[in-house]
């Protein structure tokens, strides 16, 4: 019946040490992953204001290089192929555009470099009209061609009163973003127009999505996507224009390169195995200690508390073998007439009587003397390194604390090692024959073997 708390109160220990666990797993992750946004956060800033700064730069050399290819006067007076061979120069020797136009004023073609880039795409998509008036953004879809977005930097040169020439220049965005942030490693790059119109540089890669079917992430899932909704995008201004750079990366692609390989690291489970270790400790104390606790339990008394009569066995024989050739004393003590007392006031009465007795013999004797149930109404204690003489005292000062106690008197039968026993079973023997010499003579008396004192 005894073992019925211990075991629910290991089983708590295991409940509570699991659900601790979990709580910290859960704060775990939960700060691993933080982490891991903060990190992706300042690396997408990083990125654009790279890509915002880079695009700053070759916009304005375009701008520069188109004003100052507008003030030769081979592009005001020239021919076509002279136009063309300053043009072919300028392209050569490092230029930012992706090519250069040069129009009459009617939208005609005077040169191009390189040959055969963009007038004829421009003339057949009918945009060359808008471009001879301004500088634009323009989409770009050849058939041969992977589709992008172009800057058109237009400046007009008179030429005449009447007649003027159009310089055009193609900065290829895309292109330079691409560089700029090698390739954009799956992450999407858009450009955010002064009218807040978004334009992909580098879309989305569509072969980074990755589809997970693990149990964990259908439970992470929802609650990591809504908090990373901020971290996962950063915007960053055009300085010379009203544009801005928008870098985001996909959720998943987050997950697969980010949060993944913090879970699957050395230092995620190593601050994990932490907890389980003290989870280990803690269930081995709690066992080793309900082992203790079944140990104590099968030697001592149910009733009174004190030891019963198979541990009195035990540390008898220890302490004389421990003991060697020092003195050891037994009290041997027997409750008068507790039949009689049982039948009169009830077995319940009885019951609260021997825990009373126990009790005294408690206070009457020293921290290392053992009191123990011998059985039935009979106590035994054991009195360690004192001879007869001093266990005598100890045992009529314990008769008249029960004798003024309790309703009921006692009877001690009181025998020494190695004087009146060599071995534990003559002390126990010689103690018990003291006790009922005791019980015969007239109760109510110590009783000392082998000698004619007696205490009453």
């Amino acid at each position: 019946m005894q073992k019925v708390p211990i075991t629910r109160y290991i089983l708590l220990l295991l409940i509570t040490g699991l659900v601790g666990l979990a709580v910290f797993a859960a704060f775990l992750i939960h700060g691993q992953i933080s982490d891991s946004l903060s990190t992706v956060k300042r690396e997408l800033r990083n990125k654009a204001d790279k890509a915002a700064a880079r695009l700053e730069i070759r916009l304005r050399q375009t701008y520069e290089r188109v004003d100052i290819i507008a003030l030769n006067p081979i592009i005001q007076k020239g021919d076509p192929k002279a136009v063309k061979n300053l043009l072919e120069k300028t392209m050569n020797h490092c230029s930012p555009c992706e090519a250069l136009l040069v129009l009459e004023h009617d939208g005609s073609l005077i040169a191009e470099a390189p040959m055969d880039s963009h007038y004829s795409y421009l003339k057949d998509n009918n945009l060359l009209n808008p471009l001879l008036e301004e500088s634009e953004l323009l989409y770009i879809h050849k058939a041969d061609e992977i589709e992008h977005y172009d800057f058109v930097c237009t400046t007009k040169v008179q030429t005449s009163e009447e007649n003027t020439r159009t310089v055009i220049a193609f900065l290829e965005l895309s292109s330079i973003v691409e560089s700029t942030l090698m390739g954009g490693c799956g992450d999407k790059v858009t450009l955010i127009t002064e009218d807040n119109h978004e334009i992909a540089l580098i879309p989305q890669d569509h072969k980074t999505e990755l589809r997970f079917s693990s149990g964990i992430f259908d439970i992470l899932s929802p609650f990591i996507r809504k908090k990373s909704a901020d971290y996962l995008q950063s915007t960053a201004p055009i300085l010379r224009s009203e544009w801005q750079i928008n870098i985001s990366r996909p959720f998943e692609l987050f997950w697969s390169n980010n949060v993944k390989s913090v879970l699957r690291g050395f230092r995620f489970y190593t601050l994990l195995l932490c907890p389980i270790l003290i989870i280990f400790i803690l269930i081995i104390l709690a066992i080793n200690h309900s082992r203790h606790y079944f140990k104590e339990l099968s030697l001592k008394d149910g009733l009174t508390g004190l030891y019963n009569h198979r541990a009195f066995q035990t540390e008898l024989r220890s302490i004389i073998g421990n003991e060697g050739n020092r003195k050891v004393s037994l009290l041997m003590i027997d409750l008068d007439d507790f039949k009689s007392f049982n039948d009169t006031y009830g077995h319940q009465a009885g019951d609260e009587l021997l825990k009373k007795v126990a009790s005294i013999l408690l206070k009457n004797i020293r921290n290392q003397d053992i009191p123990t149930r011998y059985g039935g109404e009979e106590f035994a204690v054991i009195l360690p390194g004192i001879g007869i003489e001093e266990a005598s005292k100890v045992a009529d000062r314990i008769r008249k604390a029960i004798k003024t106690r309790c309703t009921i008197t006692v009877s001690i039968g009181v025998s020494s090692l190695p004087e009146y026993a060599s071995t534990a079973e003559k002390l126990i023997q010689s103690a018990d024959e003291a006790l009922y010499k005791a019980k015969r003579m007239s109760k109510d008396r110590v009783e000392a073997v082998n000698t004619q004192k007696c205490l009453s």
